[in-house]
């Protein structure tokens, strides 16, 4: 298994003559002019290298002049994905994880839209599919490229698929349950708990705001989209659009209080027991990397029974550090004293949770 370098990286930095970049300088015309502009103004870009070489690069850019050279015209500030290119043929999760970095960047900056321009060619289907499966849709045309734009929602449509709402979350109330503290279309939102071990597998795509980072290129770590495999029996009444809270649970031998933590917000896709799959191959087939267990443990698992509840989920945003840890959450009133699966979050303690992680306020569409 190879490791890869994510970096944030000043322009003047590269090598233009590098061969990542010479099928840009194919498709774009005076490619070499604007890329020196770039590194004459200290502009960075998000790279992430394999062996010493690039294999992703991503430049995201704030605009807010008006574009007479889009038809129709764009207007008003938004976020441009200036940049983006990966060999999605082998290296598919890479390109996700910068995928994710521009949504939360589109969220945590409030912009009313975010676009890219792209040519309809072979070499482009999978990031285009990417930008469709997430809710950009076509706008117009500039030159002989497609505009794509995915506009900030007023509210969020429910009858959308979660992917094409991401980022965004609904966390309001459901004003007509009484007993139990549902969201919005009788939506639940609860913890989920996760073994140190796995959450370090599978949420190292957290930490995409540092500078570098030594990450796998797999796609349990950097997809957006995660599969975990659980024994809890609450899991088996969640539906797509739920929301979790990941409760990272205490390494041994420490004190939860101080030590458990919530990490990060997700949106439930869709839940499965592995008794759903008629052989270990079609359970494999729907796996498709995205856990954080290997197939030895997967060959167990589905003989055994043992974890049968199989839960595929969105990583919506996540916390920074210092993350909320347990005690604060007990003194606050925001969980109770037991072990958290299955406990039922309000509207109101969501809020709260979001205000002690000090960050994701920007994801919530009220």
């Amino acid at each position: 298994m190879s490791s890869d370098v994510l970096e944030y990286r000043l322009f003047s930095d590269f090598d233009l003559q590098d061969p990542f970049f010479d099928s840009l300088r194919k498709s774009y015309s005076g490619f070499d002019d604007w890329f020196n502009r770039k590194a004459a103004a200290g502009e960075k870009a998000y790279t992430v290298y394999e062996d010493s070489s690039i294999v992703a690069f991503l430049y995201l850019k704030e605009e807010n002049d008006d574009d007479y050279s889009v038809v129709p015209i764009l207007s008003g500030r938004r976020l441009k994905i200036g940049t983006f290119k990966v060999d999605f043929d082998h290296h598919s999760s890479i390109g996700k994880r910068l995928f994710a970095i521009t949504m939360r960047t589109f969220a945590a900056g409030e912009y009313p839209y975010v676009y890219v321009t792209t040519f309809d060619a072979p070499h482009t289907q999978g990031l285009r599919h990417m930008f469709e499966q997430y809710g950009f849709e076509r706008y117009g045309s500039k030159g002989e490229e497609e505009v794509w734009v995915k506009v900030r929602p007023a509210h969020i449509d429910h009858a959308v698929d979660v992917y094409k709402r991401y980022p965004f979350l609904d966390i309001q109330e459901d004003t007509r349950s009484i007993a139990f503290p549902l969201l919005s279309y009788g939506r639940k939102a609860t913890f989920l708990p996760i073994y140190p071990l796995w959450h370090q597998r599978l949420f190292t795509s957290r930490l995409a705001n540092e500078s570098k980072t030594i990450i796998p290129d797999e796609t349990r770590v950097n997809s957006i989209e995660k599969i975990y495999l659980t024994s809890i029996s609450a899991v088996g009444v969640l539906r797509a659009g739920d929301v979790l809270l990941i409760y990272r649970t205490a390494p041994r031998g420490t004190v939860a209080r101080y030590t458990a933590v919530v990490t990060a917000f997700c949106t439930v896709v869709e839940v499965k027991n592995i008794r759903d799959f008629k052989t270990f191959d079609e359970f494999k087939r729907y796996e498709r990397g995205r856990s954080v267990f290997t197939e030895d443990e997967l060959k167990n698992f589905y003989r055994t029974g043992k974890y049968p509840y199989i839960l595929t989920f969105l990583e919506n945003f996540s916390f920074h550090t210092p993350y909320p840890t347990r005690g604060q959450l007990l003194d606050a009133g925001l969980m109770n004293g037991e072990y958290p699966a299955g406990q039922l979050i309000s509207s109101a303690q969501l809020r709260k949770i979001i205000e002690l992680g000090g960050t994701g306020e920007s994801f919530i569409i009220d």
